[in-house]
């Protein structure tokens, strides 16, 4: 087992039971504090679970003390807007780490780097309206045009408490989210009270937070392998799956989302995080037609990339797969998942990453699809 693994497992089991402590470098360390992980690794350094130096060991004490304040002063920022949201009349839902951090053993283990609340379309011009009366301006100097093909409008941030917000009338506007399962109405169908706030709000429903969380994540990780955020996602989904014992209707009934959601399970199953039984694995990809080698080969790549703890730089085998990915999975285009194209394109498209340009990769890739 890496380190990387072992820390992780580590952290999101917090098992008391585990024999021997993971000793973790300072190096380690500090990836662990850029990826937001800071006070969950500091609890195992406390419990004697993660051994670190003493160098590193006041770095994370002073990780968990920001988060802590960070938190604080965000949670009174949020309470205020869904106050005034509220009084407003104003329906909202929060999603992400602001809908996940009440589940976490202390919330201030989930920092948010911004805050997604949905609001209805209609009610958009409203919802800006109040933000600027509490004090929050444009974050960026894009034109508001810009902003027009987004699930939200402009994000808004306030300079004093350094809080972003961002204001969706949709969960996402990625054609990977086109979905009926995604849609706006079937959004507003599946809202539940959030009773973490003092003020009136909401969640998605546990089934329907899943699937965006999941499929942001992926979607999220095949576009940018170096963005942070991909460890988040792993504690967030094992706590909202926590203490269940995952059936065949967990999974939603479009191909690309099963798929998102079955790569995390599966990620989270080899760290012991969730109970996936192998007979529910294999429903899936047999009720959505999934092409199993394609699926061992992202779970792995994942993995990697996750049990790594390093930022992987963005080359051009990672872009094209990824588009390849994203195309066959949006198309729901089976030939796309044919084993033999999978294995003989990945080898031309390695080999033009390393010795050509990305036009003459590009040039093999749609050679190998013709021939395909």
């Amino acid at each position: 087992m890496s380190i990387g693994r072992a820390v992780l497992k580590t952290l999101l089991l917090r098992d008391n039971n585990i024999s021997s402590p993971v000793a973790c470098s300072d190096v380690l360390v500090n990836q662990l504090i850029e990826h937001g992980l800071g006070p969950a690794a500091y609890d195992a350094n406390c419990r004697h679970k993660l051994i670190t130096t003493d160098d590193a060991s006041n770095s994370l004490l002073a990780a968990d003390l920001t988060a802590r304040a960070i938190t604080a002063s965000r949670i009174d920022a949020i309470e205020a807007v869904l106050h005034a949201f509220s009084s407003s009349d104003i329906r909202s839902v929060l999603l992400k780490g602001a809908a996940i951090a009440p589940r976490y053993p202390q919330p201030h283990w989930r920092i948010m780097s911004d805050v997604d609340i949905l609001v209805e379309k209609h009610r958009l011009t409203d919802s800006v309206s109040i933000l600027r009366i509490l004090g929050f301006t444009k974050a960026y100097p894009d034109p508001e045009s810009h902003w027009h093909s987004h699930h939200h409008v402009a994000p808004m941030i306030h300079p004093r408490q350094q809080l972003c917000i961002e204001l969706h009338h949709a969960l996402d506007s990625s054609s990977w989210f086109c979905t009926e399962e995604l849609s706006a109405e079937q959004v507003w169908r599946q809202i539940t009270p959030n009773n973490d706030f003092s003020s009136l709000t909401h969640s998605l429903s546990p089934r329907l937070q899943l699937h965006h969380m999941a499929a942001h994540w992926y979607l999220h990780l095949i576009e940018n392998a170096e963005s942070y955020g991909g460890h988040r996602a792993l504690f967030d989904v094992a706590l909202l799956l926590q203490g269940k014992t995952i059936d065949i209707g967990y999974f939603p009934s479009t191909k690309r989302l099963s798929f998102a959601t079955l790569t995390i399970m599966l990620i989270l199953r080899r760290l012991g995080a969730v109970q996936l039984p192998e007979s529910v694995v294999n429903a899936v990809i047999s009720d959505q037609n999934l092409e199993e080698t394609i699926l061992d080969f992202n779970t792995r790549l994942i993995s990697r990339r996750l049990f790594a703890l390093v930022d992987f730089p963005t080359t051009l085998t990672h872009m094209i797969e990824s588009d390849w990915i994203k195309t066959a999975l949006v198309t729901d285009d089976r030939s796309l998942f044919h084993t033999k194209r999978f294995i003989r394109a990945g080898f031309l498209i390695r080999d033009a990453a390393c010795h050509h340009s990305r036009s003459t990769a590009q040039r093999i890739w749609r050679k190998t699809e013709q021939e395909n």
